[in-house]
């Protein structure tokens, strides 16, 4: 297994950071505008089941 670590620039960390308990609802402007929405579909693996089979694509073995 090949671990990754992403480190955000420190604006983006900042404006993406969320305290514990800490709560905002984002209006559909605010959502697409989002810096993490932004990472939404930028990798494709091809595969149709990835997110309900992720541990097998992941580690090689079903985790449940």
């Amino acid at each position: 297994m090949r671990r990754t670590q992403v480190c955000p620039p420190e604006e983006l960390h900042e404006e993406v950071e969320i305290a514990p308990g800490e709560e905002k609802e984002l209006s559909e402007e605010e959502l697409r505008n989002h810096p993490l929405y932004q990472i939404i579909g930028m990798c494709s693996s091809g595969l149709e089941d990835g997110a309900e089979n992720h541990d097998y694509y992941l580690y090689g073995e079903n985790m449940s």
